[in-house]
């Protein structure tokens, strides 16, 4: 099982007063061919790659409870997402495997300042790190947030770790609210407002600094909806980091917290997964009825987010011998972790696929019947890849609907057309210009 990614930056908890305490980011598996910093790098080496130093503190302000976390979430993909596709705009990228976040970009009277928001609502401060406004680089961004994700690539060649936040949205800019633009907008915005400022000022920083700061930025590329065949050939094999399905989001759209159902999460239906509670129930000892026998096999118990009604049983996680003696010698606790699990079509059973530390709660009732849904009338690749041309002919077709009608032809002869003496540029008053471009370029089904 893969380890849960570190920041190779000096990251420290809320009720930690030492900058140079190590932070590990909410736990996220990476499959094995995108290892973790070293644990050199992680307590804050500086003699190796030159990205670790302290650079982010905690925030002094106190923190959200739990199950706030403010950013939109997608819904499952299945069959009947096919003719969503057809009938509106939507991108579609790859999906990182790594930790979400959203950006606050405030000002204070010490300058600017950004912080982290994790899923776990925990808010960190960031070190030797600005967004410059685009009006010049003695200008800063302030009172902005953006969405995005943090991602540790690493280099095929040198096997370096390299820190990255991918932004995909732009929720608030400099003070104006974009929540209620489409996607569209507002990632134009990202891209032109934010990051094309921050790589300008990158360039004309000397190394030593740009050594200290403790990510990259980047905007997460995007293809249009029917070029999903370029984002499993082209994007997916140069990834530098774990990515395991798609994500489809409507160009058209606002921003929307919480549960989006204009946000799509295609992954193969053998690998759609819920996250539960887990919850283990030990067999009593033969003798003592009323003690659990700690050293038994205990029932792998999957208990379902109800929301305000709490967590209740759902169905049984199937575990083998040798993964629970490897449990049992490792002295973790195990109860009460959130477990990501997907269908065994073969056994028919749940199996385990990886804790969910970063999560303080398994998904929603309604989530766990969406992607149950997802299971049973998935989408595999090929089906989708294939469907793209019906996907790009409506999309074409909707945007010849929206192009302007052509102008009424003009007679050549009609009196009320004066004549105007040439511009001297060539133009007659600007009535050759090129028009402005146009926009549009159990009981749950399982079988047992």
């Amino acid at each position: 099982m893969a380890e849960s990614p570190k920041l190779p930056a000096s990251y420290a908890y809320q009720d930690e007063p030492e900058p140079d305490s190590h932070f590990t980011l909410p736990a996220t598996s990476y499959p094995p061919e995108h290892p973790q910093p070293d644990e050199a790098n992680s307590a804050g080496d500086t003699n190796g790659s030159g990205l670790v130093s302290p650079r982010v503190q905690p925030a002094d302000e106190p923190q959200p409870q739990p199950d706030s976390f403010p950013g939109s979430q997608p819904v499952s993909f299945d069959y009947d997402s096919l003719a969503l596709l057809e009938k509106e705009d939507f991108w579609v990228c790859e999906k990182s495997d790594g930790v979400r976040v959203l950006v606050m970009i405030v000002a204070t009277g010490f300058g600017q300042e950004v912080y982290l928001i994790d899923r776990k609502d925990q808010i960190y401060q960031v070190y030797w790190l600005t967004f410059p406004h685009q009006d010049g680089p003695e200008y800063n961004h302030s009172n902005t947030v953006l969405d995005g994700e943090f991602v540790i690539d690493v280099d095929p060649h040198t096997g370096a770790h390299i820190p990255r936040l991918l932004l995909f949205d732009l929720l608030v800019l400099d003070s104006e609210n974009l929540m209620s633009r489409p996607l569209l907008k507002r990632y134009g915005r990202l891209q032109q407002f934010v990051v094309e400022p921050y790589k300008k000022h990158q360039k004309t920083l000397p190394p030593d600094v740009i050594a200290q700061q403790p990510f990259e930025v980047v905007c997460k590329k995007q293809e249009l909806s029917y070029g999903i065949e370029a984002v499993f050939r082209d994007h997916v094999p140069s990834l530098m980091h774990g990515s395991d399905g798609l994500i489809f989001t409507s160009a058209e759209a606002p921003y929307t917290p919480g549960t989006d159902p204009k946000i799509l999460k295609w992954k193969p239906p053998s690998e759609n997964s819920i996250d539960f509670i887990l919850q283990l129930k030990f067999p009593a000892i033969p003798d003592v009825p009323t003690e659990p026998d700690f050293c038994a096999k205990p029932v792998f118990m999957l208990l379902m987010n109800h929301g305000h009604e709490g967590n209740h049983f759902f169905d049984t996680m199937e575990v083998d011998d040798a993964t629970w003696e490897e449990w049992k010698a490792s002295g973790e606790q195990y109860d009460d972790r959130v477990v990501e699990v997907v269908w065994d079509k073969t056994r028919e059973t749940w199996k385990f696929l990886r804790f969910r530390d970063d999560k303080f709660e398994g998904n929603y009732k309604s989530v766990v019947y969406s992607i149950i849904k997802s299971i049973q009338h998935g989408v595999e690749a090929e089906q989708l890849v294939a469907h793209a041309g019906r996907i790009r002919k409506a999309w074409k077709a909707r945007a010849a609907a929206k192009a302007p009608p052509p102008p009424p032809p003009r007679a050549q002869h009609d009196p009320s057309h004066q004549h105007h003496a040439p511009h001297p540029h060539g133009h007659s008053n600007g009535s050759h210009l090129a028009p402005p471009p146009v926009q549009g370029a159990g009981g749950y089904g399982l079988k047992r």
